[in-house]
């Protein structure tokens, strides 16, 4: 912090800035969890000259989004009931059934759009249910 503040001249403020080490716990930063493996795995390379080659890599930053925030988000904003089962959102009810399909892609699409970066994508199935039945419920 003192190298931040005297030598880069650059105004920190203390409560929100935290110095992690990766490898031993997360990051939060915009939305996104950050930590790095501590485990070593594989990366295949093509070479000109060797071919394929089996390339061990530790240093991978890997960036997670937080799916149990984003499953507790729904549920503030009326869209899951608290036990995470979706729920119909009743004041949509009155819309016309294009006009409701729109507003949730929208939603979707935010959220697709924000985490479209991280590593743990394809973990999105499970918002995804939450938002489709929701949508087929209202």
């Amino acid at each position: 912090m003192e190298f931040l503040q005297q030598k880069l001249l650059i105004q920190v403020n203390s409560d929100k800035m935290r110095i992690t080490h990766l490898k031993t716990e997360k990051a939060h930063f915009l939305g996104v969890d950050i930590f790095r493996r501590d485990k070593n795995y594989s990366r295949f390379m093509v070479t000109k000259q060797k071919g394929l080659i089996n390339h061990k890599v530790n240093n991978r930053v890997i960036m997670y989004a937080p799916m149990e925030r984003l499953i507790d988000k729904l549920v503030s904003q009326g869209y899951a009931h608290p036990d995470k089962r979706p729920r119909a959102v009743t004041k949509w009810i009155y819309l016309k059934p294009e006009e409701i399909i729109l507003k949730y892609n929208a939603v979707i699409r935010g959220v697709f759009n924000c985490y479209n970066c991280v590593d743990n994508y394809d973990t999105f199935s499970r918002f995804t249910w939450i938002m489709l039945f929701s949508a087929a419920f209202t």
